[in-house]
């Protein structure tokens, strides 16, 4: 079966926080990635990650409590950014890809986030029965192609939104790199929420006019 291992792989390798005094700007599009949250939410919060990166698995204690604070105002779409300098994180990405066909990203998702977690082949598996997967299934969804295609799709993303580096994330379009604080998304929430009442738009209208604003 045919494997797609891109250039745009080694791209994501930096990994940790970034200051940046102008923020990138993109609505990336959400398309049917893994989402957490209301349906309705008026802030997107589009987060690139790598399995494998630390800085990733340290920010999830941080997202969590950012779901429990604002419940009704934040969806998070996750987004495949696999380095091409960690040995497990693609491995990792397609283990997640291939449980979202089977409606267990998330399961997968915390699983290979938790402290200490382990990434190679015989942990995957284990990770896969521990959270009732058909592992018979999920095996076959490794040797197919359409986990890659998953991955390599949020990678081209990844490159043309201007990620270099994970977590990256895209709060309504506004780019936040990094593990930030609680109250640095707190506050980054906050004004996306206002700045989408004031629209006057429906949260799908809204943010469907933040997509057609060019990338910068």
């Amino acid at each position: 079966m045919k494997r797609l291992f891109l250039p745009v792989l080694v791209l994501a390798a930096a990994c940790g926080p970034r200051d940046d005094d102008d923020p990138k700007f993109c609505a990336v599009p959400v398309g049917d990635s893994p989402r957490r949250g209301v349906a309705d939410a008026p802030v997107t919060v589009v987060e690139f990650a790598d399995f494998e990166c630390p800085y990733c698995r340290g920010v999830e204690p941080t997202l969590v409590a950012l779901l429990e604070e604002r419940p009704d105002e934040v969806a998070l779409v996750f987004k495949h950014a696999p380095s091409g300098y960690h040995a497990h994180a693609l491995p990792a990405a397609l283990a997640a890809a291939c449980a979202d066909e089977q409606s267990r990203f998330w399961e997968m998702h915390d699983a290979l986030m938790a402290e200490g977690a382990a990434l190679d082949d015989a942990a995957l598996a284990s990770h896969a029965e521990s959270i009732g997967l058909d592992v018979d299934v999920w095996r076959d969804c490794l040797d197919g192609d359409a986990a890659y295609l998953t991955v390599e799709n949020d990678l081209t993303l990844a490159v043309e939104s201007g990620v270099t580096g994970t977590p990256t994330f895209f709060i309504n379009g506004r780019a936040l790199v990094g593990a930030a604080s609680l109250d640095t998304f707190l506050g980054a929430v906050d004004e996306a929420a206002d700045a989408a009442a004031a629209s006057g738009l429906s949260p799908q209208e809204h943010y469907a006019a933040l997509e057609r604003r060019p990338c910068r």
